[in-house]
């Protein structure tokens, strides 16, 4: 009978230990995904075009020299820095342009142009 009352004890003791690992896991994985949230959430809602932690990432307007040398002035929609120098360019007319930062000036109007 006693053995009987300490194997109880002891898978009780067990079982409660096995919960306890289970809550703070639950708890950890809880709590990084409220952080990765809490952080990515706006960025990903901004479309790239505007840092949402205050450094002046948005432009609406760029000139770009093309290859046969003339100049265009492009209303973006989106934009996206790439390593290097280059720049994607998406206008609000669903052109996308590849171009050399080179070759390009990213302004921010506050009339929109």
């Amino acid at each position: 009978m006693k053995d009987d009352y300490m194997n109880t004890v002891c898978e009780t003791r067990h079982n409660q230990y096995k919960d306890n690992r289970r809550s703070n896991l639950l708890c950890i994985v809880c709590f990084i995904s409220i952080v990765f949230t809490v952080f990515m959430i706006p960025v990903l809602c901004t479309g790239f075009n505007f840092d949402p932690y205050y450094r002046n990432y948005t432009y609406n307007v760029a000139i770009t020299r093309m290859p046969d040398g003339n100049q265009k002035v492009i209303k973006i929609k989106k934009w996206r820095d790439y390593d290097g120098e280059q720049v994607q360019i998406i206008a609000t007319d669903g052109t996308i342009y590849l171009l050399s930062m080179n070759n390009t000036v990213l302004i921010k109007n506050q009339n929109g142009m």
